[in-house]
């Protein structure tokens, strides 16, 4: 049996135009991005999603480290978006605009440790 080639695009990126588009973009209103095979997707706070041609180790590269955290593998979450976090047997966030995140369980002590510091004084609810 002989295999076939198949011919599958290939993305190029440009890191400049990438920080050009968080450039214009209302940081606040960043959810999470998120990536799923091989594309990479901003969520904003209305649900809407739109392609970023990065992969997240680049993008979290160019966000703020006190804003945005990485999440494990295929999410990086802005800090200031979590409505809720459970941290029970499958540990979860909850953003504002209704998504839930998995925290997988090399990174559900770092989530409660900043979720601890950063929401001590407001309504949040860790659980």
């Amino acid at each position: 049996m002989e295999l076939e080639l198949v011919d599958a695009p290939v993305f190029r990126y440009n890191v400049k135009e990438v920080y050009l588009t968080l450039l214009h973009t209302n940081i606040e209103r960043i959810q999470f991005f998120e990536a799923v095979d091989s594309d990479t997707y901003m969520v904003m706070s209305d649900g809407s999603r739109t392609i970023v041609n990065a992969p997240l180790y680049e993008i979290e590269e160019l966000l703020p480290a006190n804003s945005f955290f990485r999440c494990g593998w295929s999410h990086i979450i802005n800090i200031s978006r979590i409505n809720r976090c459970y941290m029970f047997n499958d540990a979860t966030i909850i953003m504002d605009c209704g998504e839930e995140i998995l925290v997988p369980r090399f990174q559900r002590r770092a989530v409660r440790d900043i979720m601890e510091k950063l929401y001590s004084n407001q309504d949040r609810k860790i659980g």
